[in-house]
């Protein structure tokens, strides 16, 4: 399978798995934050969705203007759990040049 070969040992292979097995689209998941994230009940809340217009981050509500909760299955849970420790562990390491606050954005920049 394409997604298991070619992006797995990407930074971004969280991003890349829930996309699929979501169906969230990009500006979604690039506003996803914790705090809309279930992994007990397995499921995320998508309430707002995020563009990058001429270099700038523009923030808006989702494409149909509707907050939604979509499930997933034990290997998201998993991929998202391991995702939160490369997180932490990545915050750790570069302190406060780390671009992302702890409990807020699941997907940052490098």
């Amino acid at each position: 399978m394409f997604l298991e070969e070619a992006a797995r040992s990407h930074r971004l292979w969280a991003f890349f798995h829930v996309a699929a097995y979501t169906g969230a689209r990009r500006g979604e998941l690039l506003w996803l934050r914790w705090s809309d994230v279930d992994l007990d009940a397995a499921e995320i809340r998508i309430a707002r969705s995020v563009s990058v217009i001429d270099g700038r981050r523009v923030e808006s509500s989702t494409k149909s203007e509707r907050t939604r909760v979509v499930g997933f299955g034990a290997e998201t849970v998993a991929v998202l759990r391991r995702h939160r420790v490369e997180q932490d562990r990545e915050c750790e390491v570069l302190g406060e040049a780390w671009k992302g606050d702890p409990d807020g954005y699941v997907f940052t920049t490098a």
